[in-house]
């Protein structure tokens, strides 16, 4: 967490999966979203980022689950490859921002 309060760290590991993670963008957009998902929303700055950021999360888990499939599982794993790569884009522009804010170099 940087000293503003953001937790940078959170997002810079959802990152590195996104960049670096073994699987297709799928695969790695999910385990990105896994490993932020539980950041409460109340711990980005209030106004822009946050809804930004519920935005990103409704667009990677609108769909209901099923069965053992979370609705993380259960929208990133219908979406095409070009809905996917738009999503992680999103997610690498958000972050951006988010470490801007919290006055961290990308």
């Amino acid at each position: 967490m940087s000293g503003s309060g953001i937790p940078i760290d959170d997002f810079d590991r959802a990152l590195e999966v996104l960049a670096t993670g073994p699987g297709g963008i799928k695969q790695r957009l999910l385990r990105a979203w896994i490993a932020i998902v539980s950041v409460p929303e109340t711990m980005l700055p209030a106004g822009e980022l946050r809804q930004q950021y519920l935005g990103l999360l409704d667009a990677v888990s609108y769909r209901a689950a099923r069965g053992e499939e979370g609705r993380l599982a259960a929208t990133i794993g219908r979406m095409s490859e070009d809905e996917a790569v738009r999503c992680a884009r999103d997610l690498l522009r958000f972050w951006l921002k988010l470490r801007a804010a919290a006055g961290v170099p990308a």
